[in-house]
């Protein structure tokens, strides 16, 4: 296994040995030296099984295609679901909750939305509990069409992935906003 830095901030490539072990169509980045470590304490062969073990423990990462390799989406990003306004007197019930699990529910059946899976800690583990699809298959599928919408890019626009917007995270956690009159 080999990993490389991008110099401009701290991003690290990381790369089977055998070549045939890098054959996903996209590049495993992490940004965090100790996951460097992890994956190489791991032995793991090819880029895919790495992928799985970091998605399985929650692990962030990300799976970076070229922007030439980026495909189209033929439809228009939806507008961002989000719980709304509340004034400081309400008093959430039962019933609100379950709008918010059906909203987060929605938003998973979204293409962009697998870069929850990959943000890892509170946002991973929500996504596994509100997705009802196979995770590993989605991450392993690459960026979605949506990408140059509502992606992010590393080394000046060449390398891209789904990212999530802060409306997006917060829908996921449940927060909605307080009007406070400032």
């Amino acid at each position: 296994m080999n990993s490389r830095i991008d110099n401009s901030n701290a991003h690290y490539v990381i790369e089977t040995r055998n070549a045939s072990g890098n054959n996903t169509g996209w590049q495993l980045v992490v940004d965090d030296a100790a996951t460097v470590l992890e994956c190489f304490r791991q032995g793991r062969d090819t880029i895919r099984e790495i992928s799985i073990a970091l998605l399985s423990s929650g692990q962030p990462f990300s799976t970076h295609i070229l922007r030439e390799q980026c495909r189209q989406s033929p439809h228009r990003p939806q507008p961002h679901l989000t719980l709304g306004w509340l004034t400081p007197s309400h008093k959430p019930t039962t019933s609100e909750y379950g709008y918010y699990e059906q909203l987060r529910k929605n938003f998973f059946t979204r293409p962009h939305s697998r870069a929850a899976f990959l943000k890892g800690g509170l946002i991973w583990c929500l996504a596994m509990e509100s997705a009802g699809i196979l995770a590993d298959e989605l991450i392993l599928d690459g960026p979605s069409d949506e990408v140059l919408d509502l992606g992010t890019s590393i080394e000046p626009n060449a390398l891209w992935d789904d990212e999530l917007c802060d409306t997006n995270m917060d829908l996921i956690c449940g927060v909605y906003k307080v009007f406070t009159g400032e």
